[in-house]
């Protein structure tokens, strides 16, 4: 028992700093929220880089995957970030529900330019999309982090990986995973299954090569976008010791975005 709060408070100790508590706020109400987490270290070229963006251009103009967010009922809350040794967050969160709106954000993306390059920081990057999704002034059914990368994390022990994992996962947030495999990194779908994803059900979209990335992207984004608006609902309820403590140490934003929302919606059926 002593071992484990030790372990508990160890954990809470090394993400807390980096993790932001915000006041509870009045929320838009969607879907399903996204951070569009993507690696731009130096492992990736200017080549390479041009086609991960362009890959999240070419989804958010895609018809189809146009039509599956338009068919939800409170639309998708959706911003992209870049991250090598630390991240980079050059957009606003983006409220779409049709095509007007997703073409917007797909433009607002290919504005974007590489902050530069760095380390490999899979830590940094789950940090800070975490604290995009619990300090925006949306509610989502559902918060999600897709996480693309070519390589394992280099920077720092694995450890502060699994740290910042499973500090989004007691916030209620969900990790799924876009490793770029290369024949050098096969193992790397391995390395995330293990070591990045995270939350109820998580997944990896394998992309074999940039040149797969544009496929890739499309494939996961529509299996995360639900095609019954009552399917991305998911209470998050932090059950473990772990998970009560990480959720505190937050400040608990989501709860009571939640609850006055919840609140809110029982006064105006009274």
């Amino acid at each position: 028992m002593n071992r484990t709060i030790a372990s508990i408070s160890t954990i809470v100790a090394a993400v807390s700093p980096t993790l932001v508590a915000f006041p509870s706020v009045a929320a838009t109400l969607v879907n399903v929220e996204f951070v569009l987490s993507a690696d731009v270290s130096g492992s990736i070229s200017s080549e390479e880089f041009d086609l991960q963006r362009q890959g999240y251009v070419n989804a958010f103009r895609d018809a189809e995957l146009i039509d599956l967010i338009a068919g939800l009922d409170r639309g998708i809350a959706v911003t992209m970030q870049y991250w090598s040794s630390s991240a980079f967050s050059p957009l606003t969160w983006h409220h779409i529900t049709d095509a007007a709106s997703a073409n917007a954000f797909a433009d607002a993306i290919a504005a974007t330019e590489r902050p530069g390059r760095g380390g490999t920081n899979i830590a940094a990057g789950l940090t800070s999309a975490t604290n995009l999704l619990l300090g925006n002034e949306f509610e989502g059914d559902r918060k999600v982090i897709d996480l693309s990368a070519d390589e394992r994390n280099s920077c720092y022990r694995t450890c502060r990986v699994t740290m910042a994992r499973d500090a989004a996962v007691a916030a209620g947030i969900t990790i799924n995973g876009l490793p770029i495999t290369r024949s050098s990194s096969s193992s790397l779908d391995d390395y995330f299954q293990a070591y990045v994803i995270g939350g109820e059900g998580a997944f990896t979209e394998v992309a074999s090569e940039f040149g797969d990335f544009d496929r890739a992207v499309k494939a996961k984004l529509t299996r995360e976008i639900p095609s019954n608006p009552r399917d991305s609902v998911s209470v998050p309820e932090p059950s473990s010791t772990l998970g009560l403590l990480v959720f505190g140490c937050l400040g608990g934003r989501s709860f009571f975005k939640r609850k006055g929302n919840l609140n809110s919606q029982a006064k105006q059926r009274a």
